[in-house]
């Protein structure tokens, strides 16, 4: 398939996810369309071992999540019309390489309630390389911070051992604005790339 067929299906695939409606989004039922087109995607991989040591650069910096195939981590836009409240959940990734060859981690979850108030709640990790496709995800903090309207200090938490705090992560396509990851329960991430 040629570069320009991966193009086209990677716009079609953003332009499908952002024209999901509020009940698709937060439904459990699968959306036939945008699972073709990341297998399609997955088929024609540009970069299909991205922990090699040429392709960790491009797995540095903000991504943030667009699509997940598990409702309860799809970001969400909602405008509740009883009290015109706007309710925005975005959902990041930053993903730096340590000198060590390490990936450090920091996933956040930004909540807004229109302009009243927001709050972040933010999770520290590190990603040790399995392979070339996989990474086992150690947990080592979680964060809760208020951020409007005022900005208050944060809570920081380690996550003690004796938590679940190691999960497998397999990244099945990278490119250099999209990344889609699978966690160890299947669930489905599609992650574009703040430039």
């Amino acid at each position: 398939m040629s570069n320009e067929n991966r193009l086209f299906l990677k716009r079609e695939l953003i332009r499908l996810i952002k024209n999901l409606t509020l009940q698709q989004a937060i439904s459990t039922q699968r959306e036939p369309r945008i699972d073709e087109i990341i297998r399609q995607l997955e088929e024609i991989n540009p970069n299909p071992q991205p922990f090699t040591f040429e392709n960790l650069p491009k797995l540095v910096g903000d991504w943030q999540m667009m699509y997940s195939t598990n409702q309860n981590y799809t970001p969400l836009e909602v405008e509740v019309s009883t009290w015109d409240i706007a309710i925005d959940i975005r959902i990041r990734e930053n993903l730096a390489l340590s000198n060590t060859g390490i990936i450090d981690s920091c996933g956040c979850v930004f909540i807004k309630l229109a302009a009243f108030a927001e709050w972040k709640m933010e999770v520290e990790g590190v990603w040790n390389i399995n392979d070339y496709n996989s990474a086992l995800v150690t947990l080592k903090t979680f964060a809760f911070q208020p951020t409007q309207p005022l900005i208050l200090p944060g809570l920081k938490i380690p996550i003690f051992d004796f938590f679940s705090t190691k999960k497998l992560s397999v990244t099945s396509y990278l490119d250099e604005d999209i990344r889609f990851g699978r966690d160890d329960t299947g669930t489905l991430f599609v992650f574009y790339k703040s430039l």
